[in-house]
């Protein structure tokens, strides 16, 4: 009787602790998912709209380097009152922004250049020099949505437990779940490469002489990204399938299952060095190639 009583309780004990930590992670990842969207979508919103926001002249006072940081300090007037900003264009972590690479920003802003400002109506001393660059918030947004999907996950199998509902998932479908996320998350975060100022001008320095000029930035950039955004899901669900079978997914583990191992694996195995031969092949033309052109 004694052992009964202390094995329910000890149960007891066990689910109570079970709900409160799956509670607490549902509640910290949500949080956190929706305040990383919150601040994305505020500077998203601010980097559209700063589009329309009146503007005003404004020279260039300093412009280099600090800390290894990029630097550009400009002045302007609204309605007789000086005023002065380092933002060039809307960026996480409070950067100074601007679309390109360092040395193109700073070629755009040499000291004492007459530049055009974008003041914020109502507040004369928020102003940017760039406005609709929504690029620098595409990853921190993904980020977020991962935060929030795994808590609404946690919270999901907390309270299948709390009702004692089963919570495991069939072995099957949790692969193709795996390999959904997994793919879907690496895949935006490539695909949002495309609207980065810095991969499209890498893009159209490397390669510029053979894109007709009628094809937009973006549109090239897509074309070089495609070959990583279309194979990536195809190495990542014969990885998901490998490792359900046993095979470690390393170089090596690979090559040895595509050439000796069961007749279940070596097909698997196969298509997973291809995929990782066809990274290592563009990857290292990419860099050769970007090399010679000297980008």
């Amino acid at each position: 009787m004694r052992n009964a009583i202390a094995t329910g309780y000890g149960a007891w004990v066990g689910r109570r602790t079970d709900l409160l930590v799956g509670t607490l992670a549902t509640l910290v990842f949500v949080g956190l998912g929706l305040t990383i969207l919150g601040f994305s979508g505020r500077s998203i919103s601010y980097a559209i709209a700063s589009a329309n926001w009146p503007t005003v002249s404004g020279q260039v006072q300093d412009s280099g380097t600090r800390e290894d940081e990029l630097f550009v300090r400009y002045t302007y007037e609204v309605e007789g009152e000086s005023h002065e900003s380092t933002r060039i264009g809307f960026d996480v972590f409070d950067n100074p922004g601007g679309r390109g690479r360092r040395a193109t920003v700073l070629a755009r802003y040499p000291v004492g250049a007459m530049v055009r400002v974008h003041v914020r109506p109502g507040a004369a001393d928020q102003a940017v020099l760039e406005t609709g660059d929504v690029a620098p918030f595409l990853t921190p947004s993904l980020f977020g949505l991962m935060f929030l999907g795994f808590g609404l996950h946690f919270g999901r199998i907390t309270a299948r437990r709390g009702v004692g509902a089963p919570t495991a998932m069939p072995v099957d479908r949790a692969r193709r779940v795996v390999w959904v996320v997994i793919s879907v998350v690496l895949t935006l975060i490539l695909g949002g490469l495309v609207f980065d100022g810095t991969t499209q001008e890498v893009v159209q320095a490397a390669f510029g002489p053979w894109i007709p000029a009628a094809v937009p930035a973006w549109l090239a950039t897509l074309m070089f990204v495609l070959g990583f955004t279309v194979w990536l899901p195809v190495l990542l669900w014969h990885g998901v399938i490998l490792v359900g079978d046993g095979v470690r997914p390393k170089p090596l583990a690979l090559v040895v299952a595509a050439i000796s191992g069961p007749p279940e694996v070596r097909r698997t195995a196969r298509w997973a060095v291809g995929a990782l031969l066809y990274f290592v092949v563009i990857c290292g033309a990419w860099i050769a190639f970007a090399s010679w052109r000297g980008v």
